[in-house]
């Protein structure tokens, strides 16, 4: 091997060693952040996406139904698409496992809208609109569901959810989060609006204990932020 040739090859072992390494695609984070079994033992539900680019929770969010067995899934139309904020959430399922319920925000706003859907994501049937929050869906008798809604919502659950800008007249209502029944398309409120302003703990009332233990709805002591 000439001189040349010991040269050519030391110039190339130095470019190669010097070279940028090709990029690795950086892995993206799935995350699930509500999951729900039929009572059945046949399905699971489960609200997810992936983490966005920050790290933070998923901006796009997907409902998605599955047999147990892993052997189908099928994810749901949503109204308002793949966008951010079309975020479903408070998964619930009838005794019988035949219809799942959610409550859907609408994006922009803290709307919701509770709707259903069977088990192979088809007939999307919208249950009632609201012009607040709701969380904690759950069935009870007769098929009726209960949930804690804020009515006039100005801000998302929370507290680490950002709150509206403070205008207007400071000693008018607050909005506060009550039980309330879904039934024949319109909200039965099962408990009055309350709210410490000393400590922002609600106080449930005796009628509130009774519909908490009806239905399952764990409000008592639940620290109210709006």
């Amino acid at each position: 091997m000439n001189l040349f040739t010991n040269v050519s090859v030391a110039v190339v072992i130095v470019c190669l060693a010097i070279a940028p390494a090709a990029a690795v695609p950086e892995r993206v984070v799935h995350r699930y952040l509500d999951v729900a079994m039929s009572p059945d033992g046949r399905h699971v539900a489960s609200v997810e996406g992936d983490s966005s680019p920050s790290g933070g929770e998923p901006v796009a969010r997907s409902l998605m139904i599955r047999s147990i067995d892993g052997k189908q899934s099928a994810s749901v139309a949503l109204p308002c698409g793949q966008v951010r904020e079309c975020w479903p959430a408070s998964l619930a399922w009838n005794a019988d496992g035949t219809r799942l319920a959610f409550a859907l925000r609408k994006p922009g706003t803290h709307a919701r809208t509770v709707y259903t859907v069977a088990p192979d994501a088809s007939a999307l049937t919208q249950l009632f609109a609201f012009d607040g929050t709701i969380t904690d869906l759950r069935y009870g008798p007769g098929g009726r569901l209960a949930m804690l809604a804020v009515a006039g919502a100005k801000k998302e659950v929370g507290a680490t959810q950002a709150g509206a800008p403070i205008t207007g007249d400071l000693g008018g209502p607050v909005p506060e989060q009550r039980i309330a029944i879904l039934d024949g398309g319109k909200l039965d409120w099962a408990s009055p609006g309350f709210r410490i302003p000393e400590t922002g703990y609600a106080n449930p009332t005796r009628r509130d204990r009774e519909s908490n233990q009806r239905y399952g709805v764990c409000a008592s002591r639940r620290r109210i932020e709006t």
